[in-house]
């Protein structure tokens, strides 16, 4: 059996009875370099903790592949964590990660409560899935790997809206790139209903919890649409066409709603503006160089100086909303900013470590 099969057999085992995930060590004490990680947030995320030490030479060289891991992944939904389990000499560890280009969180012993036992050695892996189960734990980074392939490719999107909440995915790992926001649930929810009926088996169990799932988020998107149909309009616009294209039973009901907003002038436009703006968010965390954020940047600054007529509004909610908007756009230009800033920061101290060229002993030429 490959070793992809034996990572996803036992992450099925493990996630019928794993708690959800608790995490610790993510005080500013302990942080040493890359994003801050809010426990909160790896919430539905899939985790890669790295367990290394700076006198540990396997993890020393193992360090790029992590960071490859991190470039590749990142935008997919994969949180990287780097755990350092040595001693806490932090100029060192900064300096080590900084010539190793390390660019995700690295953090002094932090991790998740109740992480599995790395046996006294170094380096140590694991993987958690969305709902904190233990999908790869060991010192085999291909297997590593396996395992987050196999995780993100029953999630959806970054920044889509999964139906499925906290199911863990393990019969029906497909539908959770299927049922999503957007998309249309209700012609997948027949056969799962049925399947559910059968009962006495883990996978009619775990079709009974996809489809309680998704008629949760029905009612619960329904009522977010309603409450801020009146604070952010373009939003609830945005998002009651994408209900309706999830649930198409439901059109008849919202249907009121769609036309009051959709009759708004402004409004439509400012729905139309903020589908933009989600673009050129997604744009921006898929950005796999400098180029491409630049790009995305120039795209944010532009969409900044057009949303100018919307703040302008004198419908209080509208130009409220557009004021938000354009807050995201400079926050993503910032981001690009920093990115580079840290990409030349980076480029120079490779520079200043790189072994000066010997002057040339040959005598000069006539």
């Amino acid at each position: 059996m490959n070793s992809r099969l034996v990572c996803a057999a036992a992450f099925a085992l493990a996630a019928m009875a794993a708690p959800a995930a608790g995490w610790h060590g993510f005080e500013d004490a302990n942080h040493v370099c890359g994003p801050k990680v809010d426990p909160a947030a790896l919430k539905g995320k899939v985790v890669l903790v790295d367990e290394w030490g700076v006198n540990c030479g396997p993890c020393l060289q193992l360090l790029p592949q992590i960071q490859k891991l991190h470039s590749l992944w990142s935008a997919q939904g994969l949180v990287v964590i780097g755990s350092h389990r040595q001693g806490f000499d932090r100029g060192r560890i900064e300096s080590v990660c900084r010539n190793a280009g390390v660019r995700y969180s690295v953090y002094q012993h932090a991790g998740m409560s109740g992480e599995p036992s790395n046996g006294g050695g170094l380096p140590f892996m694991y993987v958690v899935s969305p709902s904190g189960a233990i999908a790869y734990q060991g010192r085999s980074e291909r297997e590593a790997t396996a395992a987050i392939v196999d995780l993100l490719s029953s999630m959806p999107a970054r920044g889509v809206r999964s139906l499925t909440g906290d199911v863990e995915l393990v019969h029906f790992k497909p539908l959770g790139r299927q049922l999503v926001f957007g998309k249309n649930a209700e012609s997948r929810l027949s056969s799962l209903k049925s399947e559910a009926k059968r009962g006495g088996t883990p996978r009619a169990k775990e079709a009974g919890e996809i489809v309680a799932a998704v008629e949760r988020a029905r009612t619960e998107i329904a009522g977010e649409i309603k409450a801020g149909a009146d604070s952010t309009p373009g939003k609830a616009l945005r998002d009651l066409e994408k209900y309706m294209a999830t649930f198409p039973s439901m059109r008849g009901e919202m249907r009121g709603l769609h036309s009051k907003l959709k009759s708004n002038r402004e409004v439509a436009a400012l729905a139309a503006f903020g589908e933009r703006v989600e673009g050129v968010k997604t744009r921006m965390e898929s950005a796999r160089n400098a180029s491409q954020r630049r790009s995305a940047a120039a795209e944010a600054a532009n969409l900044a100086r057009q949303s100018a007529r919307l703040q302008a509004s004198s419908d209080a909610a509208v130009a409220s909303e557009a004021k938000s908007l354009a807050a995201e756009l400079e926050d993503l230009s910032a981001q690009a900013r920093s990115a580079d800033e840290a990409d030349r920061s980076q480029k120079n101290q490779k520079k200043k470590n790189e072994p000066r060229r010997a002057p040339s002993s040959g005598g000069m030429r006539r």
